[in-house]
């Protein structure tokens, strides 16, 4: 049997512990470092935890801040495999569908994310949006609506709800958004735009 680097010669279990056979035939008990250079390691048959919700959610959500789309739709689609509906998750696999050009199965999600959580003001802010690209401007506006009644502040649902409102020939409904924007706004472009509607609009 070949040398040990500590001048052991073997290593042997005895009621459930471990001992070590030194070169003069002594067995001995480790103790400090020497104890834990010899543990047994763990079987690397074992399977490992299964990950979180939780875990496969920040992970989907490193994988969509990253650009990688497909990972993070997987990822959050374990995250509600594994915890079951939560708003944030279906939230983020909302936003990926919609990246992804799925509108309608995006729609879905924004639903049941508020549907989940109703002062979810992000989700009802999302839906509005998707419900505008699938032609449906009505239920837009009850989405921002009830975006604005959880989050009065909200700056950017006044934003898309004035400017949604100005399509849909309602004016005076869209003035008061843009101005409710220009008091709450911070984007200095937005900014701009919104002073602009409201004096073409007199």
């Amino acid at each position: 049997m070949a040398e040990s680097p500590h001048g052991l010669r073997a290593i042997l279990e005895l009621n459930g512990g471990l001992l070590v056979r030194r070169e003069d035939g002594r067995l001995v008990d480790p103790e400090g470092q020497l104890y834990f250079d010899y543990a047994a390691r763990p079987n690397s048959a074992i399977a490992r935890r299964p990950p979180s919700a939780e875990e496969c959610w920040r992970a989907g959500y490193d994988a969509e801040q990253a650009g990688s789309l497909t990972d993070a739709l997987a990822a959050y689609r374990q995250a509600l495999h594994v915890g079951g509906p939560h708003a944030e998750v279906c939230y983020g696999l909302a936003r990926v569908l919609f990246l992804l050009g799925k509108k309608e199965s995006a729609a879905e999600r924004f639903r049941q994310t508020v549907e989940i959580d109703p002062a979810h003001a992000s989700g009802w802010n999302s839906l509005g949006i998707v419900l505008e690209e699938l032609d449906e401007p009505e239920e837009a506006v009850a989405a921002y609506e009830m975006a604005l009644r959880v989050s009065p502040g909200y700056a950017d649902v006044h934003c898309h709800l004035a400017e949604l409102l100005e399509r849909l020939d309602r004016r005076g409904e869209a003035r008061s958004h843009w101005q409710a924007y220009l008091r709450s706004g911070t984007d200095a472009e937005w900014l701009r735009y919104a002073r602009a509607r409201l004096e073409s609009a007199g």
